[in-house]
């Protein structure tokens, strides 16, 4: 197997296990700004044809504003206090499957 496939594996839980430890135990600022290390530009690092790189910038982008809309309206969801959480959660999750199948079916 590739190791720079094993490497991005375990650079991946690494963040997920800091974010989430960081979170309940220290600070939800540090973890917030761990949740947010920009994997997909890490990922940048590691794609072998340039060719493509542009056009994965423009859809990380894209993924990056759909993300940022996605928290605020969780945000404003749990502000309200109307909905739980984990609710607002499912609905964020389904709103952003939804967003990425329109966008592959642009293509």
């Amino acid at each position: 197997m590739n190791g720079e496939y094993i490497l991005l594996f375990i650079i991946g839980g690494l963040l997920m296990v800091a974010t989430k430890h960081i979170t309940n135990n220290l600070s939800p600022k540090v973890g917030a700004i761990i949740a947010t290390v920009p994997v997909g530009l890490f990922s940048a690092y590691f794609i072998i044809r340039e060719d493509k790189l542009p056009q994965y910038l423009e859809n990380y982008l894209k993924q990056t504003a759909f993300i940022v809309l996605t928290s605020i309206l969780y945000l404003f969801l749990l502000k309200k206090g109307i909905v739980k959480h984990r609710t607002i959660y499912v609905i964020c999750v389904l709103l952003w499957v939804f967003f990425v199948i329109a966008q592959l079916s642009v293509e």
